[in-house]
């Protein structure tokens, strides 16, 4: 029999170094719909179905791993985790959603260090993000269930682009369509806003933050529950928005690039502009950090990572799409809970 994701959970609990796979890892590998095929390399455990996409460009997927994870560590100074990362692929929203309870693109159980993806033709996976979501809870520990906005703000912030643009610049192309989410509601609404402007918005802001106030500030505020006034680095939310706001570029993302990604979400392939770093097909996008600014104290972090362990550098973006069920569960048009998605990976 099947068990269900909160069974799963309630059973197995969260893996000690080097434990066999547990929470909805060992629920996925216990589900005899599935038959995985596992590759495994340092720190992590891959599954792929036979005859799948992702069984099929596995090579390339599991060589983006490594990468991933160093990248997310070096972003907030995070030691490696206690065990190896168990990470599916799927090719399918209702794969994911039988194995995880939610019907969305990217899910990660932090507890039990487990990283569900979804990639096909048509969708590049979201490593990046999903793999931060567990190096950040790992690391730092339990997040108030406010801070919705800075969980997905940095996740997407370690993923850095949205269909091939940096984060920032799409940002800042859907706010000349429909405005900036005001900074209190993102902070404490955050979930009942566009999935796409929210966690772009989110992710750059984030990115600025760590970029300027550092990681021992963010680590704070991660742990804190923040509105407006609360200091960070020194000053507010409120004064370090304003200011990251005023020195966004204007974005030289094509009305029609916009409407496509408004309809299709992040994981997509879209032209750049001329001269831009264009992409040609999905899964091929150059990928790489939000944080990477000429003299940040994040890109010299970075710059200490060995060639060997970047990989190859594609783009992914976590659970940016118009169909995802939001990460707590909760359906973005009837607002039902499904079963199991209260696991969300910061809990």
């Amino acid at each position: 029999m099947r068990l269900s994701p909160l069974l799963a959970l309630l059973l197995t609990g969260a893996p000690a170094a080097g434990q066999e796979p547990a929470g909805l890892a060992a629920s996925a590998l216990a589900d005899s719909a599935f038959d995985w095929h596992k590759d495994s390399l340092s720190g992590f455990r891959v599954y792929t179905i036979p005859r799948s996409y992702a069984h099929a460009h596995r090579d390339s997927l599991t060589r983006r791993l490594p990468g991933a994870l160093v990248e997310a560590r070096a972003m907030i100074g995070a030691s490696a985790p206690e065990g190896p990362i168990d990470v599916f692929f799927v090719e399918s929203r209702s794969e994911m959603a039988r194995l995880t309870g939610a019907g969305v693109t990217g899910f990660a159980h932090v507890l039990a260090r487990a990283v569900f993806l979804v990639t096909n033709p048509d969708w590049r996976a979201f490593e990046r993000h999903e793999i931060m979501h567990i190096v950040a809870g790992n690391a730092w520990g339990h997040v108030p269930t406010r801070n919705a906005w800075l969980i997905e703000g940095l996740a997407q912030a370690a993923d850095g682009y949205c269909a091939g643009y940096p984060n920032e610049e799409m940002a800042a192309a859907l706010a000349q369509r429909k405005e900036w989410i005001d900074l209190d509601t993102m902070l404490r609404r955050f979930r009942e806003q566009s999935d796409l402007r929210a966690y772009l918005q989110s992710a750059a802001f984030t990115a600025y933050l760590l970029d300027r106030a550092g990681i021992p500030a963010m680590r704070a505020l991660w742990q804190s529950e923040a509105d407006t006034a609360t200091v960070v680095g020194g000053q507010s939310l409120a004064t370090w928005e304003r200011r990251w706001r005023a020195g966004i570029a204007a974005p030289a993302v094509s009305a029609a690039t916009v409407a496509l990604v408004e309809e299709h979400g992040c994981g997509i392939s879209a032209p750049r502009a001329p001269g831009g770093a264009g992409a040609s097909s999905i899964g091929l996008l150059n990928s790489g950090s939000a944080f990477r600014r000429r003299g940040s104290g994040s890109r010299r972090a970075l710059g200490m990572i060995s060639s060997a362990s970047r990989g190859v550098r594609h783009s992914s973006a976590c659970c940016i799409d118009r169909f995802a069920v939001r990460r707590y569960g909760h359906d973005r048009n009837t607002r039902r809970r499904h079963p199991g998605a209260g696991l969300v990976p910061e809990e």
